[in-house]
């Protein structure tokens, strides 16, 4: 999440690194939706939000092989219900002025500027 423009990484991973054709192979991937808002207006609010997926979980497994059906692989998504959303806030001009405005105020009130 420290990329501002692109938030999101895409990453795809090896899981069988050899293919026998005497084994009955299952992939089960486990998947979460999330949901990333962004609040990047530099004076006022401007709010964008991404969807996306996040690979939880990958699950392999490996059989012989059923002479009836011949299946060599099988592929599996499971989604969950659960949505983690991240919230970004970057600071405004106006914060920063009121800020400065209140340190400002400090100053006067202790140095009788």
């Amino acid at each position: 999440m420290k990329n501002f423009d692109k938030p999101l990484n895409t990453y795809v991973h090896d899981i069988y690194r050899y293919f026998d054709s005497d084994k009955y192979k299952i992939s089960e991937y486990f998947l979460q939706p999330g949901i990333i808002e962004t609040d990047d207006g530099i004076i006022f609010k401007n709010k964008q939000s991404n969807n996306y997926f996040q690979l939880v979980n990958i699950l392999t497994d490996s059989s012989d092989l059923d002479s009836n059906t011949k299946q060599l692989m099988s592929f599996i998504l499971y989604s969950g219900n659960n949505t983690t959303i991240y919230y970004r806030n970057y600071i405004k001009i106006t914060e920063i002025i009121a800020a400065v405005g209140g340190v400002m105020q400090v100053f006067r009130l202790l140095f009788g500027l």
